[in-house]
Formats: structure tokens, C-alpha cells, sequence
């Protein structure tokens, strides 16, 4: 249910990692693992989510929302809660 995208910043010393989390109810715990580069120990998580699979912003603006989250004690190996039906873009800085 959870799909997973990473891409690097070309000109900044940044990793973006895009976590979708497909199913209606159920929240998942993913290891996230950066091999070969010297994480900060921060980072930063924007999380695209409302309250149910089928919420819509129609007539009922913020419903769904970005929220912004600080990430603590990152390192090499990590887990991450995925919320369920949610898009989750995480930076991770060196």
C-alpha cells in the first residue's frame, strides 16, 4: 500500500523522499536507510491528509490540509509512520 519515490537536489546537499500510503485505515511503519552520506540529525516532513480516503475540499475548505512536522534523531537507518491515505514528502539534509 505504501509507494515510495526519492530524488536528490542537484544543487543543495538535500534529499527529498515522497511516501503514499494507498490504504484507507491503516497507518504503516517503513525503515528508511541513507547509505554513504552523513545525515543531520533533522529533518523535515509535510504531510498531505484528511480525514478519510474520500475528503475533498469541495464546500468545505482545509479539510484536507499540508501540515508541517520536525523530524528528530535521524539517522542512517530510521522508521517512519506513514499515515493511512496520506502523502508525506520528507527532506533530509547533510
Amino acid at each position: 500500500y505504501v509507494m515510495a519515490y526519492v530524488s536528490r537536489f542537484s544543487k543543495e546537499n538535500k534529499i527529498a523522499v515522497a511516501l503514499i500510503n494507498k490504504h484507507a485505515e491503516e497507518d504503516f511503519v517503513v525503515k528508511i536507510s541513507v547509505k554513504d552520506v552523513p545525515l543531520k540529525d533533522t529533518g523535515r516532513v509535510w504531510i498531505l491528509n484528511g480525514p478519510d480516503l474520500k475528503s475533498q475540499n469541495d464546500g468545505q475548505p482545509g479539510l484536507v490540509k499540508i501540515e508541517k512536522y520536525k523530524l528528530q534523531d535521524i539517522k542512517e537507518e530510521f522508521l517512519y509512520k506513514v499515515p493511512a491515505h496520506s502523502v508525506n514528502m520528507i527532506q533530509l539534509e547533510w
